[in-house]
């Protein structure tokens, strides 16, 4: 702004010469459009001028750090790590010179469950995460108003089997697991992470498909097996230990696809509508429902069964039983159950059933359903109670490719997506130690918590 020798004032800006006294700190430009716009070069202070033939002005410009303007990215983007180790993450900040910075140890680190993982901000380890359980936590680096946010996941691991067999469930004793699969396999282990294959003496081309404990013994069901003379017999097994075992007739000659016991009586369930119950493993009594649908799986609550399968057009038909005998239909959500159901589970309050389709089911009583959102999930096949937490095991087919799928859920209602460490196999069975999830599926597959 020049003052004129009438004392009037005008804006001069385009019209004088603009200089710097110190280039290091900063510039000032003088060509047409761009005249008197300065640059902070360095931090510091400069005397800019300003020149119009023998008239000059000046005025001191004082240069600050840049600021930071964004956190751009938290590296790596989405961690996965087992239980009980750490990943260090760093973040990047975008600043107002337009350069790029690491910004870990100026930003504060947060975690939105440090029952699942914790994050450092003490020198030395800043940015440092520790994961504590299996599940999610949302780590969030934070400058003041600034914040950038990624999900840490304590990822299930894949354990050692022997077996490449497939696997298709999953019982615990009190003292070991006993997996049971296709070809006669058995597995036992006292922790789920040390396995060892129990041989079977005949018939070992059985396919095992479900195996439960009832205090005193394993009771497994699967698929008929036919003799030399392709005569077809029942497959049931009965073990006290997981070692020895030994071959039960219960005269269907159907397939046996599920197992419950409720305490005092086994219901089995299987093709063609198929339901045989036993007070003890070796005697059974056959019960059919009807031979239009097949029946997966079942589970008791104390004072009844439930039992979910597939229906003749696909849809997952629902049955409940106060005995195992008498049994009653529970129609299917209209225009929601066209997709078969394949487990069920009691938590003490409720029965949640899952099925393909990731589809998911709550009801209080067995006959009221409500149905419930599965992320990730195409294909739902078992389903296990904690006490505390419910976990749902399957797969999900993904850009040509077929993916591992574990959701949990505290409720029944929301379900979470867990990462596993290796994910290329469907999942068919799951089961509770009273200290550990185990998973177990598709060529020798056994995942667990770390």
């Amino acid at each position: 702004m020049g003052t004129f020798s009438d004392n009037s004032t005008r804006d001069l800006t385009t019209q004088v010469t603009w200089g710097s006294l110190d280039g290091n700190n900063s510039t000032i430009r003088n060509d047409p459009g761009s005249q008197g716009l300065a640059y902070g070069a360095g931090v510091g202070t400069s005397i800019i001028t300003a020149t119009s033939g023998i008239v000059s002005g000046s005025t001191t410009l004082t240069v600050t750090p840049a600021v930071l303007e964004s956190i751009s990215s938290i590296s790596p983007a989405y961690p996965a790590i087992p239980k009980g180790t750490t990943q260090q993450l760093t973040a990047s900040g975008m600043f107002s010179d337009n350069s790029l910075q690491d910004v870990t140890a100026s930003v504060t680190w947060s975690s939105s469950d440090t029952g699942v993982a914790t994050i450092s901000n003490t020198a030395g380890t800043i940015g440092m995460a520790t994961s504590v359980e299996n599940g999610a936590a949302t780590i969030t680096a934070t400058s003041g108003s600034i914040s950038r946010s990624t999900t840490l996941s304590v990822l299930w691991i894949s354990r050692v089997s022997g077996s490449t067999n497939r696997l298709n469930s999953v019982a615990w004793s009190g003292t070991q697991f006993v997996a049971v699969g296709d070809y006669g396999t058995i597995l036992t282990s006292p922790d789920g992470v040390t396995w060892t294959t129990r041989p079977l003496d005949t018939n070992t081309h059985a396919t095992l498909l479900d195996v439960v404990w009832t205090g005193t013994k394993f009771v497994v069901v699967g698929e008929c097996t036919y003799s030399p003379l392709a005569i077809k017999s029942d497959t049931i097994l009965t073990s006290p230990d997981g070692v020895t075992w030994t071959w039960q007739t219960a005269a269907s000659q159907k397939d046996l696809y599920g197992i419950a016991w409720s305490g005092t009586k086994f219901v089995a369930v299987g093709e063609s509508g198929t339901i045989l119950t036993s007070p003890d493993g070796v005697t059974w009594t056959s019960q059919t429902l009807s031979t239009a649908i097949a029946m997966y799986a079942g589970a008791w609550s104390g004072t009844q069964f439930v039992v979910v399968g597939r229906g003749g057009s696909g849809y997952g038909p629902i049955f409940t039983s106060p005995d195992g005998v008498v049994w009653t239909s529970v129609m299917p959500i209209s225009g929601i159950d066209t997709f078969p159901l394949t487990g069920v589970v009691w938590s003490g309050s409720q029965f949640v059933v899952v099925g393909f389709g990731g589809k998911v089911r709550t009801s209080p009583d067995g006959v009221t359903w409500t149905p419930r959102y599965a992320p990730w999930a195409d294909t739902l096949q078992d389903v296990a109670w904690s006490g505390s937490q419910f976990v749902a095991v399957g797969s999900t087919y993904r850009i040509n490719t077929t993916a591992s799928t574990i959701i949990t859920s505290s409720d029944g209602a929301t379900w979470t997506w867990q990462q596993v460490s290796t994910g290329t196999e469907t999942l068919n069975g799951v089961a509770w130690s009273g200290t550990r999830f185990v998973a177990v599926g598709q060529n020798g597959t056994i995942l667990t918590p770390p």
